[in-house]
């Protein structure tokens, strides 16, 4: 398996967001139908979010791996995907839309060996102190720090 280590950044839930919104979909499904078959609920669940249109790639993931709406032959696939080239190009798109909307606000910090920060005390009350700190920074990753 071609599984590698990565490092998303603290504090921000976009870093890991497709993830995260495939499990709320399926969590507000499992709430809802609470008295169903979890097998039978959560392939349900699957067939309901592969059908379902995606902006970023311009059709359904159904329609990207199958050229359909709804898989009928196993030929459809073997054949190839004409849409395939159509939803990367989509899909390169929605995420350069994506990258500079989320980056049209942000400001990029530097931080060094040795620098002291603070971080958010996330779960605080309202006399609770707001940061916890301050730490040195031992290490600096690509989108992380070790402190």
């Amino acid at each position: 398996m071609n599984i590698k280590l990565k490092f998303i950044t603290t504090y921000n839930p976009s870093s890991n967001g497709i993830c995260d919104r495939v499990h709320s979909t399926l969590g507000n499904i499992i709430r809802i139908r609470r008295s169903e078959k979890l097998d039978v609920l959560l392939s349900e669940a699957a067939d309901m979010l592969r059908s379902t249109f995606h902006s970023g790639v311009g059709m359904s993931p159904m329609k990207l791996v199958f050229s359909r709406e709804k898989f009928t032959i196993i030929d459809n696939v073997l054949k190839g995907n004409k849409n395939l080239t159509k939803s990367i190009e989509n899909s390169a798109k929605q995420a350069e839309k994506n990258k500079e909307e989320i980056n049209k606000n942000r400001i990029d910090i530097k931080y060094n060996f040795g620098d002291l920060i603070l971080i958010i005390n996330e779960n605080c009350s309202k006399l609770d102190e707001r940061f916890r700190g301050p730490f040195e920074v031992l290490e600096v990753y690509e989108n992380s720090l070790k402190v």
